[in-house]
């Protein structure tokens, strides 16, 4: 095996479920990026799947929508 492949990573659904998760809260990227420290292009990289949040970013976007993380 060639050890300079790179794997492509598997999808997951956290954009989809952020996004979701959200609007049933009702706020906007904005005032979710606010509370947690982060811009609304973050948010919006997190809600596309371009990119995914660190643990801590995690824990903190969980807390704020007030979401069990280990679900």
């Amino acid at each position: 095996m060639n050890k300079n492949v790179k794997s492509i990573p598997l999808p997951t659904y956290f954009g989809k479920n952020l996004k979701l998760l959200r609007k049933l809260k009702g706020v906007s990227q904005q005032e979710l990026a606010k509370n947690v420290g982060l811009s609304q292009n973050n948010i919006a990289s997190y809600e596309s799947g371009k990119v995914e949040p660190n643990a801590k970013l995690f824990l903190k976007i969980a807390l704020y929508l007030e979401i069990d993380p280990s679900i």
